[in-house]
Parts: structure tokens; C-alpha cells; sequence
């Protein structure tokens, strides 16, 4: 790791390429930059709106839920409500989604 006055950079594990603090990952305890995770493709972040509530709660093992399945809900948060005010009525049919899978990376942000 270098610093300056103001930043902290990283040599990346991959291309060997100076990166600032925010701009690395660690991957398997390595310093990955994120042109060399993402290459030309810039990221962008997603803020959350709500919380999801269902009749679902996590399994005492592993990944997976129990519980009741039914029509899950998405309770705006009330600094969202302004923005999203319509979506009440809006129908959607999430309900008829047989199968959703959550994928979990081995990123681990600093």
C-alpha cells in the first residue's frame, strides 16, 4: 500500500496497477482493482428503497427460508415515498416466479 497527503493506493494481485482505496476489492485476501473485476464495464451502486416483508424467516442451516410462502411486499422507506408514490398501483405478479436465486460473491469491500 502507498499513501499520499490525501489517498491510500493499492498495487492490484492481478495487473500489478496502483488503485485507490475505494476503487479495490479483496478477493481471497488479494487486492483485485476494478477495471481488472469489472474490465470495461464501469459499476454503479443500488440504494435500497424498502424492505421486503413476507411471511419468511431464515432456516436455522444453510441458506434457505421457512416458513409461510405467499405474496411478498416491498415497505418503502419513508425518505422513498416521495418518488414512489404510484407504485401501489402498479400490479405486478412477482407472486408467479417459481424459482429466485441470490447469488454471494467472495467480494469483500474495504
Amino acid at each position: 500500500m502507498a499513501e499520499t497527503k490525501t489517498k491510500k493506493y493499492y498495487k492490484c494481485s492481478r495487473c500489478h496497477r496502483p488503485a485507490e482505496q475505494d476503487k479495490i476489492y479483496i478477493i481471497d485476501d488479494n487486492p483485485v482493482c476494478a477495471v481488472c473485476l469489472y474490465g470495461k464495464t464501469r459499476p454503479f451502486k443500488i440504494y435500497p428503497v424498502g424492505v421486503v416483508k413476507n411471511g419468511l424467516m431464515r432456516a436455522k442451516k444453510g441458506f434457505s427460508t421457512a416458513g409461510e410462502e405467499g405474496v411478498s411486499r416491498i415497505k418503502l422507506f419513508e425518505s422513498q415515498k416521495p418518488f414512489l408514490y404510484k407504485l401501489e398501483e402498479e400490479k405486478y405478479y412477482y407472486h408467479r416466479i417459481l424459482l429466485a436465486r441470490s447469488y454471494f460473491d467472495k467480494i469483500h469491500f474495504q
